[in-house]
């Protein structure tokens, strides 16, 4: 029979305040736990054993129990001569405690056996070359010689009959020494298959092999080369190499078409380069994939391919070409001429761009246009930040968001829950932002977003020193605790009077964690903890954080519900395994950056996801796919020192400790005119929101904060920037933040419509209403049904009053008399609600209060400047801005 294992930890966490209980079950008398001194129940000595803390199992004998007696375990297995995971495990059987799968440990890896301990060097032998050319024909033994060939015996230390005569082709990567080695037998047979190994194969990779070039003549004859081809194998390239002109060289990897691209690429850089790849769908895919790896660096690439259908596999390759025209009398130069006409006549190869299909039925209006992909507009960033973005991106050739979106979020979590911006007494927003960047593979997500996160990463190294002199000064004061209570244990045991001082444990250590990457949300729990300002989460690849999600909670959407605590600096409770005592954090900031590909985001933001509004928190950014540019000459020195100095200064904020471990963020104020610029965005927005639906609907709803989001931390850039004082937000600072929401608001519609299989933003009802409201709105907030008719080319005044009919159902508008200038009664007309806040001529304070219009020619909507306000208000005016807006509503 199989015993149980038990973990120690949780019979631990179950056994507590039931020493008693356990300790009578295993035949410890009831009245050997009083705490009085009395004979011992295991080696019967009189008056030298006492239960210290039977409750926890804490016994003493000063005679046979006096050493490792500080928990129930150790008294049990004190009790019945068993070893200490003994007693664990019959605790646990007792406690009915679920038993631990027993992991198997895995083997320690081996280091990589050297090359030239695998193979044995063999004198050179050009007829075993020739024998094994004969087999790969047309190949040429001197290409061989020029490449580094080697004569090898395989495996090294196997018996002689054992071992096989091989040929060693080498790779190389930056320096001049081998990085892998790969063997064809000579006679031409494949290898063998090996018990518990690789199966049979052509060829055999060396273990500890790094896939690398082959070229002849070393490095300096690729240098000198203005073109190089590269083949699918080394074998196509000894065939193919004896007939190229001068200037023009043939190169191969060890590891296979799709490997290529991990090679270094720099080889190729200010050449032409040709890819020839073989004909089945391997060598198709891999020829491709390295064109598009090799571009950025290449004056120029053609991809070609032998003669013949692309097949699943087997296709035609260079030798085949050259072989099949051989035996039609056309010779091997010949042959080689016709690939390189081939090539000179191949269209330059380009990068795909990554835009869908249209829909011819679609409607081709001016609401299409939205959607397209508009620059970031970077001017609206705050100096350090918009200095570090423009240089980034003329480092890396990118486009503007790819930097700037992953910094907002940086800039973003230093602020954290130490700040919120308060918008009415019972409304304060945060400076708490979730992102997603989504390009495809080799659209520079990676790069950019470490661009933007090393700042970061910085301050965590400096936090990592830091949390190990912390774990070191720990460790020493357990170790001195753990020796003074075991004093005072045995001080304790011998005390008939006033038991003495009990010593206090070491506070658990403080680690601090500016970021948390591919983390369960367990981790990320105490984390929380102890960095109450934010926590960042981090993930180059998005997916693998949802994929964590509820992984190990075991109730569905429990984890989704903490990140979304973090989202508005909500109460978070979780509860641990090991732990009886839930992890509970007050005003919890988590911000989330993350990359990932346009068909991984549309599987991964799953039904569960979009109805939890998870998915709508996040910011999107889709920029269009570029062709890779070479990268320049990176960001000048003084702007990577005025972006650090700002992530310094800001991570000097903090929240407010209002008592010990309970944090308030500081409010942050705005200016009447930057409050009332938010009101009119709040208004608009709204309106839009109305005509939408179902996901997009949710979206909005979200998008509503994020021009206070962004002001706010605009605003605390600018404070640290500008060496000023925390004051209120600006008027100038919110049109930013608006105008940069508008931005992300054009990107959700371009996601939403790209990806969204519901296809809610691309109804041409859900447009069509988008587009009356604008109509309205520009009108003034009032039109009248004859004037929509008109204008909006309805074809009847029925279906006027039907589409301006819905938005009345919809809470939009109302229907309103709408005086004109001939006599009797008033056109019937629709109003938009609180309209009075959007245009002068409708403003009852129309004398000069503040005022915001749309232009008639702008999509963006961008706020203009307010007029001043009259002064028989402005004298009464409060600076508290939740008065101010009752005072407004007055």
């Amino acid at each position: 029979m199989i015993t149980p294992h038990y973990d120690k930890t949780e019979v631990e966490v179950k056994s507590r305040g039931r020493g008693r209980e356990i300790l009578t079950h295993f035949g410890l008398s009831p009245e050997a736990l009083d705490g009085k001194h009395g004979e011992c129940p295991h080696c019967g000595g009189k008056d030298r054993f006492r239960a210290i803390d039977p409750d926890n199992g804490v016994l003493y004998c000063n005679q046979c129990f006096y050493e490792k007696n500080g928990d129930l375990p150790a008294a049990v297995q004190w009790m019945l001569g068993c070893s200490f995971s003994e007693a664990v495990n019959k605790i646990g059987e007792y406690l009915n405690a679920t038993p631990a799968a027993k992991r198997k440990q895995a083997a320690p890896k081996k280091p990589p056996t050297p090359f030239n301990d695998q193979i044995r060097f063999l004198d050179p032998d050009p007829a075993k070359f020739a024998e094994w050319a004969d087999h790969k024909s047309p190949v040429s033994v001197e290409a061989m010689q020029d490449a580094g060939v080697r004569l090898v015996s395989w495996p090294a230390k196997a018996l002689v009959k054992y071992q096989q005569e091989c040929v060693a082709i080498p790779a190389y990567r930056t320096s001049d020494d081998p990085s892998g080695w790969i063997l064809y037998r000579v006679d031409g047979q494949p290898f063998p298959a090996m018990k518990d190994g690789p199966g049979e194969r052509k060829t055999h990779l060396l273990r500890g092999s790094n896939d690398g070039w082959v070229y002849l003549g070393g490095r300096s004859a690729v240098e000198a080369a203005h073109t190089i081809i590269k083949c699918e194998g080394a074998a196509d390239m000894f065939s193919i190499a004896p007939y190229l002109p001068e200037g023009v060289i043939a190169v191969t990897n060890t590891h296979g078409a799709k490997s290529a691209k991990n090679c270094p690429i720099d080889i190729f850089t200010g050449k032409r380069v040709i890819v020839i790849g073989d004909t089945d769908k391997s060598g198709v895919d891999g020829a491709y994939s390295l064109a598009g790896e090799v571009l950025p660096y290449a004056d120029e690439v053609k991809v070609i391919f032998p003669y013949g259908e692309i097949t699943e596999s087997n296709g035609r390759d260079i030798r085949d070409e050259m072989n099949d025209n051989q035996q039609a009398g056309i010779d091997y130069q010949e042959t080689v001429d016709r690939f390189i006409q081939q090539a000179a006549e191949a269209p330059v190869f380009r990068l795909p761009q990554d835009e869908p299909q249209q829909d011819d039925t679609s409607d081709h209006s001016e609401d299409d246009d939205q959607e397209e992909y508009q620059p970031f507009p970077v001017d609206c960033l705050p100096a350090p930040m918009r200095d570090y973005v423009k240089a980034g991106r003329e480092s890396l050739k990118c486009d503007l968001s790819f930097i700037a979106g992953p910094l907002l979020v940086v800039i973003a979590s230093l602020i954290g829950a130490s700040r919120v911006l308060r918008i009415t007494d019972e409304w304060r927003v945060p400076a708490i932002l979730w992102l997603v960047t989504i390009a495809d593979s080799g659209s520079m997500k990676t790069p950019t977003q470490s661009l933007a996160t090393k700042p970061l990463y910085k301050l965590q190294a400096r936090a990592h020193a830091q949390n190990r002199e912390t774990l070191e000064t720990y460790k020493l004061n357990m170790e001195i605790y753990e020796a003074r209570r075991k004093e005072y244990i045995k001080e304790l045991a011998k005390a008939d009077g006033p038991p003495p001082d009990e010593p206090i444990r070491p506070d658990d250590p403080k680690i601090i964690n500016k970021v948390a990457g591919d983390v369960t949300i367990e981790a990320v729990a105490p984390m929380m903890k102890n960095n109450p300002k934010c926590v960042t989460i981090v993930n180059d690849e998005l997916s693998k954080m949802i994929g964590n999600l509820n992984k190990y909670s075991g109730a569905k959407g429990s984890d989704e519900a903490v990140l979304l605590e973090g989202y508005n600096l909500g109460t978070m409770q979780v509860a641990r395994k090991h732990d009886p005592v839930d992890i509970f954090v007050p005003n919890a900031a988590i911000c989330i950056l993350g990359n990932t590909q346009p068909q991984i985001y549309r599987r991964m933001m799953n039904t569960s996801y979009r109805e939890s509004g998870f998915m709508s928190r996040f910011l999107k950014i889709y920029p269009r796919k570029t062709m890779k540019q070479f990268p320049g000459k990176g960001i000048p020195e003084d702007v990577k020192e005025a972006l650090m100095n700002l992530v310094e200064s800001l991570d000097l904020f903090q929240p407010m400790e209002k008592e010990e471990g309970e944090y308030e963020p500081i409010p942050v104020y705005m200016t009447n005119e930057a409050h009332q610029a938010y009101r009119a965005f709040h208004q608009y927005h709204n309106e839009e929101a109305v005509s939408l639906s179902g996901d997009l609907a949710a979206e909005w709803s979200k998008l509503e904060e994020i021009p206070a989001r962004l002001a706010l931390i605009f605003h605390c850039v600018e404070c640290v920037a500008s060496g000023g004082v925390d004051e209120k937000v600006s008027l100038e600072t919110m049109q930013k933040a608006i105008e940069l929401t508008d931005w992300f608001k054009s990107e959700s519609l371009r996601v939403y419509r790209l990806f969204d299989s519901e296809g809610d933003t691309g109804s041409s009802h859900n447009k069509a209403e988008q587009r009356l409201v604008r109509f309205i709105r520009d009108q003034g907030g009032s039109v009248s049904v004859r004037d929509t008719q008109r204008r909006m080319s309805f074809k009847t005044a029925d279906d006027t009053e039907r589409a301006l009919g819905e938005l009345v159902k919809k809470g939009v508008a109302e229907w309103v008399n709408i005086p004109t200038k001939k006599r009797g009664r008033p056109a019937r007309g629709i109003s938009l609600r609180h309209s009075d806040t959007l245009t002068q001529s409708e403003n009852p304070l129309d004398s000069g209060d503040c005022v915001f219009t749309k232009p008639q020619d702008s999509d963006s909507r961008p706020i203009s400047e307010p007029q001043m306000i009259p002064e028989q208000y402005e004298d009464t005016a409060p600076d508290d801005l939740g008065e101010f807006m009752d005072f407004m509503d007055d």
